[in-house]
């Protein structure tokens, strides 16, 4: 039985003129698909006379990098005529005018919903669309989604910079808060037999999916430690476990990998003057550090050939890693935006031995965060992620055994938090040892004129003296530390 988006029973959907739907110019890339889908048909028929979505108000201020008012259809790319027409589907589905059914896979990023996340989902699920289409697949649909809610969109700059010159109009993404997004959900939670999941930038269900859809993971394309958590149909984890170290720096890597096999790929990256193209190149300069010494060789192969699909590509500044990391670390920005914001811009949680390590990546600097901890209208966003046997909050998936923040505003601090008996004491001691050498850190005072408040003084601060600040090196290290305390 095909996944039933609304939970009804019926067979029966909303008109459609397949032969008049196959006619129609609205084909994304310009190539009419023989055969498409119910969800393809609807979004097709519509999609000349469709109204740009009604305007979100995405965030405010000098700082912030402002969202274009909604685009018209002839603004958009290819990518982001796809985004539209999943956009104006799942509205018509939660909204009952659709009662028909599709299979349905869903492409989502991590919870961190970084720039790598949210692009790979984005250009992976066009991708497949794509290549469905081209092959006259009609029954399976690809939704991308985005794991972040709506209104924290904001925070992420790079992204909205980077999709903004896309022609992808932010207002079309499908966020996981989205009152459209129940029908999905619903597929998730009941644990349909026909719905999949393709895993982009991470390799374990997080959020939402989290323990859901065990046995429904069809791919997985990532550049993290295998975490082990799922069998999937096919499997790209960009990860030397020998090293220790990736072996492409970006999930975007491993995306634009997909795309430059096949032919289909191929001219989705030449297409609109390379937008496809730009957006993963951004993400690999970003996540590679500007195709330096931290790129693979692998990166830097792609994004040679990623540049070839892009036009003018001197003139495009959303292409300059000092331009991109500028958007992204802004300190004025970070520094007025508040800690619960801070803390969920870049969260990623990991299991260990039955415990979790929580990491919240900020671009704040250690004066700041104090600051931050030290506002009581500010410091009980902590509590939102570490676990306290004294109040015992079963709903709070994001709370965790220990709760890290890295400080990535060079000189980097790493703030170590638990509430767990036992688990502060050893992890000051473990944090010294060489199985932490990597990070070589060296304590630091919270308090440096003398008395301490209580969101302060609980937490552990370190100076990080090394070149880069990643969780691909504090993730795995934390993991061994909840190993250790487990053993001991």
């Amino acid at each position: 039985m095909k996944a039933a988006l609304l939970g009804r029973e019926e067979d029966s959907g909303a008109s459609v003129d397949l032969e008049q739907s196959e006619q129609t110019t609205c084909s994304r890339s310009g190539r009419i698909p023989q055969a498409a889908s119910l969800f393809f048909l609807l979004g097709c028929a519509i999609l000349v006379s469709l109204a740009p979505p009604t305007a979100v108000i995405y965030g405010q201020g000098a700082n912030f990098v402002g969202v274009p008012g909604p685009l018209k259809v002839d603004e958009l790319s290819g990518l982001g005529k796809f985004l539209r027409e999943q956009h104006h589907r799942l509205a018509q589905w939660h909204s009952g005018e659709v009662k028909g059914r599709d299979i349905v896979t869903m492409v989502a990023g991590n919870e961190a919903s970084d720039a790598d996340s949210i692009i790979s989902a984005l250009t992976y699920a066009y991708l497949k669309e794509e290549e469905d289409l081209a092959d006259g697949i009609r029954d399976r649909v690809y939704v991308p989604m985005v794991k972040c809610n709506r209104r924290h969109m904001k925070l992420r700059q790079e992204t909205v910079a980077i999709l903004s010159h896309a022609g992808v109009d932010l207002h079309d993404m499908i966020h996981a808060d989205d009152e459209t997004f129940v029908p999905l959900k619903h597929l998730v939670e009941a644990e349909d037999s026909t719905f999949r999941v393709i895993l982009v930038d991470h390799n374990e269900a997080d959020g939402f999916m989290k323990g859901l859809v065990q046995g429904r993971v069809a791919e997985i394309l990532d550049h993290h430690m295998d975490q082990q958590a799922h069998v999937a149909g096919k499997e790209t984890i960009a990860f030397d476990s020998k090293t220790g170290k990736p072996t492409m720096m970006s999930a975007c890597s491993v995306i634009a990998e997909r795309y430059l096999g096949n032919a289909v790929g191929r001219q989705l990256l030449k297409d609109d003057d390379g937008a496809v193209a730009a957006s993963l190149l951004a993400v690999i300069i970003i996540d590679s550090k500007g195709l330096g010494s931290h790129a693979t060789a692998t990166d830097k192969a792609i994004a040679e050939k990623l540049k070839a699909d892009i036009s003018n590509i001197e003139s495009k500044e959303h292409l300059q890693f000092k331009w991109l990391v500028q958007k992204k670390e802004n300190p004025e920005f970070w520094k007025s935006a508040t800690l619960e914001e801070n803390l969920l811009y870049d969260y990623k949680q990991f299991g260990e031995a039955g415990l979790t390590c929580g990491i919240s990546a900020t671009f704040l600097d250690l004066e700041a965060l104090l600051e931050k901890l030290n506002d009581p209208s500010q410091s009980g966003a902590v509590n939102e992620y570490v676990k306290d046997p004294a109040h015992v909050d079963e709903d709070a998936e994001s709370q965790s055994t220990v709760f890290m923040i890295m400080l990535k505003k060079s000189p980097f601090h790493l703030a170590v938090l638990s509430r767990q008996p036992g688990i502060r004491e050893f992890s000051v001691k473990f944090l010294r040892t060489p199985a932490a050498k990597s990070l070589n850190l060296t304590p630091v005072s919270g308090c440096p004129n003398g008395a301490c408040p209580g969101p302060v003084a609980e937490v552990d601060y370190y100076a990080q003296d090394t070149a880069i600040a990643t969780r691909k090196a504090v993730g795995p290290v934390c993991q061994a530390m909840l190993a250790a305390f487990v053993k001991k």
